[in-house]
């Protein structure tokens, strides 16, 4: 679609372009689950495309993927879990680990997570509106099959991936398991802040900045007298296993497929911004 010459002007249309779905897709995502005043919704999907995440990630096109199609996943999670659809949620999956199987292996991950944690957070007037008899089981085995239906799809490029991994690339490194903690918690509580940027090396800090509104709203999320006390639990267990997971060194080899990265730390930050923004949209 462009000239040799344009190039730059090529990858600014690409960059464009996923940024602004990713804004969009955080938007369909909390209108059909939340569905806060469109003002809200607008103000917090900029924050999650603009994320610090999403800003330092622009040189990096084959990850902006996943943060765009996060949304649409979560929006699928919950279809499947409440009203047995399982179209999005399949689809969503199968495009994840067609862009990048990396950052997908992350993104089930956390959705894995996602799914014991609506279940834990809302009751089943909530999860089970049709009333299904033994509904936590029945979803569990819906959600595996399509989970599978979606790897599926996506195998005409895991398995070479797969493949090609074995010639040593998943073995480059030998990973330090010890327990012991990445980062001091006071510099963690910096990078919540604007202009927290330090550096993609090996001793940069998580990216977790998706604006100053999310930094005001979080704490407010759990004095609010309107959201339910489990709901409330179920979520601070949420955020801190993520921060356990960016601040306890084996958590985060594992978050990584078992190799730590080599430059470009905590690759899955994005996540922790996702789950931030969704408990301001609440508030």
């Amino acid at each position: 679609l462009f000239p040799a010459g344009s190039i730059l002007e090529a990858l600014l249309c690409i960059l464009v372009i996923k940024t602004g779905l990713s804004g969009l897709f955080f938007g369909v995502y909390l209108h059909y689950t939340r569905r806060p005043h469109k003002t809200v919704t607008v103000a917090l999907s900029v924050l999650y495309a603009l994320s610090a995440y999403s800003v330092v990630m622009q040189h990096n096109l084959m990850w902006m993927d996943g943060i765009m199609l996060l949304p649409l996943l979560i929006l699928g999670l919950h279809r499947l879990i409440r009203q047995k659809k399982p179209v999005l949620y399949t689809v969503s999956l199968a495009l994840i680990l067609l862009c990048n199987y990396y950052i997908g292996y992350m993104i089930c991950l956390f959705t894995a997570i996602y799914f014991f944690y609506d279940f834990a957070a809302h009751p089943a007037s909530v999860t089970n509106p049709t009333e299904e008899r033994r509904h936590f089981l029945s979803t569990l085995g819906r959600c595996a099959l399509f989970t599978l239906l979606g790897v599926g799809m996506a195998a005409l490029l895991l398995l070479p991936a797969y493949y090609s991994l074995t010639f040593g690339k998943n073995a480059f490194s030998s990973p330090d398991f010890s327990f012991k903690a990445k980062f001091d918690i006071l510099d963690f509580l910096a990078k919540l802040f604007p202009g927290a940027y330090d550096t993609v090396r090996p001793n940069g800090l998580p990216w977790v900045y998706s604006g100053v509104l999310s930094l005001l709203l979080v704490p407010l999320y759990f004095v609010d007298g309107k959201i339910p006390w489990r709901k409330k639990i179920a979520t601070g267990c949420f955020l801190l296993l993520l921060f356990l997971s960016m601040y306890l060194n084996p958590l985060d080899i594992l978050w990584h497929g078992g190799q730590a990265p080599n430059w470009l730390n905590y690759r899955y930050s994005f996540a922790f911004c996702f789950l931030a923004l969704t408990c301001a949209a609440d508030v």
